[in-house]
């Protein structure tokens, strides 16, 4: 659904650039520090927003062990780490 959208932000993405090229100097030089630094603050908190969904801040602050972690992210952790330590090798 999305790959349909690509084209029209293309276009919109032109538009706004059509825009702010027309803009005084400095307002155009504020305005692109502004919206670099929005961008860059957007994306440090989504990332933070990730990590801390994925439990990875947990376990680097010490709250978590890293079999927790494993657990969250890999599906068959449990199942492997039961073979590893219930199973022979001959089995």
């Amino acid at each position: 659904m999305i790959r349909f959208l690509t084209p029209i932000s293309a276009i919109v993405a032109l538009l706004a650039a059509d825009v702010m090229s027309r803009l005084p100097r400095v307002l155009k030089k504020w305005l692109s520090a502004i919206l670099l630094g929005g961008f860059i603050c957007l994306s440090l908190v989504y990332q933070l927003w990730e990590f801390n969904d994925a439990g990875i801040i947990q376990y680097f602050s010490g709250q978590a062990s890293a079999a927790n972690l494993l657990q969250a992210q890999v599906g068959n952790y449990k199942v492997t780490k039961y073979i590893q330590s219930n199973l022979l090798k001959t089995d």
